[in-house]
């Protein structure tokens, strides 16, 4: 029996000294993170924030747009960023596989009988990715990638390679679409459309030029905040907008799993330990690329979140009117009646008034307005009581 060959390419501890850098990891300070890269191209904030989300939660971004958009330039200023191995190809039919996973061992073959590739410098041996023009590339090349995209593992025979890719980034001009591409595409969570500028923005271009950093990430560095993500807290409620938004929006379960990730990543580029209701917003980036869809997906996701945010306020209208209560069934007397059984009108009234959004804050409402006609009740006839009127 043959021996499958097994490559373990493990995540590196130490940051890679890339050669042609004139910087030393040592000079990294412990602020320089992933928040603070900017890529300064014009009004391509949304894209700038999807690509740090991607390399928070190890996951790929497929931009799609019309050719001039910029996408190759956002991919290569945001890459230029990250101490790594950086692999950058642009496809196309004829695009041989050697090209992306390295040429075969002809002499292993040979004397040996084994496949083994010799994929030094090929994108099985890098940190990061940069595929042009993805679905130029035939239908054999992009069935090929599945693996790597996805389990980060290429196998070919006896031969198999872990490969440490966090994030790859695919341009693309157009789509198409058949069961090899839906499945390359499906690999991409963040899928987003890049939009012409306007003509407002293009005056901007006339005193604008690409800026590139004099100092890199390391990979210690997106390492340890990718660990910092895993760290943020869901609160149950954006738990359940969370699933009601991804089951309308139809997405899969493996999707759905690896957005609470990206939920994480948001609260964590905006400095909190807990994800927000807002934070919910970024789901739209993981819908469908086009323009329409996402517009879609941001109105049912702020359906949602406007719906929770309601129901806090609601909720705290609640706890206060609580808080009322519990004072006046803790210290009323039969001097002070009158002014206890006004306190208890108005909290009846505010109740009343209440439109519950929800059915916990329903359920709530009429737990307390319950009790408080009871107490209301009650107070009014020791009153009645004091006053002599039977």
């Amino acid at each position: 029996m043959v021996e499958k060959i097994v490559i373990e390419m493990k995540p590196q501890n130490t940051p890679y000294s890339n050669p042609n850098s004139n910087h030393s990891s040592n000079l990294i300070h412990s602020n320089y993170s992933i928040k603070q890269i900017q890529i300064n191209m014009i009004n391509r904030a949304e894209e700038e924030k999807i690509l740090k989300l991607a390399l928070l939660c190890s996951e790929h971004v497929l931009l799609v747009g019309r050719a001039g958009t910029g996408k190759s330039l956002l991919a290569d200023l945001f890459f230029s960023h990250l101490e790594g191995k950086y692999y950058k190809i642009q496809l196309s039919k004829f695009i041989p596989e050697e090209m992306l996973f390295g040429a075969i061992n002809i002499k292993a073959l040979r004397e040996e009988g084994i496949i083994v590739y010799n994929y030094k410098g090929s994108i099985l041996d890098s940190n990061y990715a940069f595929l042009d023009e993805l679905f130029d590339a035939n239908d054999s090349i992009l069935r090929s990638l599945l693996g790597v995209l996805n389990e980060r593992v290429f196998v070919r025979g006896t031969f198999m390679v872990r490969v440490p890719l966090i994030t790859a980034v695919a341009t693309a001009n157009y789509t198409r679409y058949n069961e090899v591409t839906e499945a390359v595409i499906d690999r991409f969570l963040f899928q987003w459309e890049v939009q012409q500028l306007s003509e407002d923005d293009l005056y901007q271009l006339y005193d604008w030029e690409p800026q590139y950093p004099k100092t890199k990430i390391p990979l210690s560095i997106i390492y340890q905040e990718q660990r910092q993500v895993s760290k943020i807290v869901i609160p149950d409620k954006v738990k359940t907008a969370h699933v009601k938004i991804s089951v309308k929006l139809g997405f899969s379960t493996r999707r759905f799993y690896k957005s609470i990730k990206v939920l994480k990543a948001q609260a964590y580029l905006n400095d909190r330990e807990v994800v927000k209701p807002e934070d919910l917003m970024v789901l739209k980036y993981l819908y469908k690329a086009e323009k329409s869809a996402v517009k879609e997906a941001e109105n049912v996701i702020s359906e949602y979140v406007n719906v929770y945010v309601k129901e806090q306020e609601q909720l705290e209208i609640i706890s206060e009117l609580e808080a009322v209560y519990d004072e006046v069934y803790s210290n009323w007397n039969e001097d002070n009646l009158i002014d206890c059984i006004k306190k208890l009108k108005k909290i009846k009234q505010k109740l009343i008034e209440m439109e519950p959004v929800t059915d916990k804050v329903r359920d709530k409402r009429n737990e307390l307005l319950s009790d408080v006609k009871k107490l209301h009740d009650y107070l009014m006839k020791k009153l009645l009581e004091k006053l002599g009127i039977e």
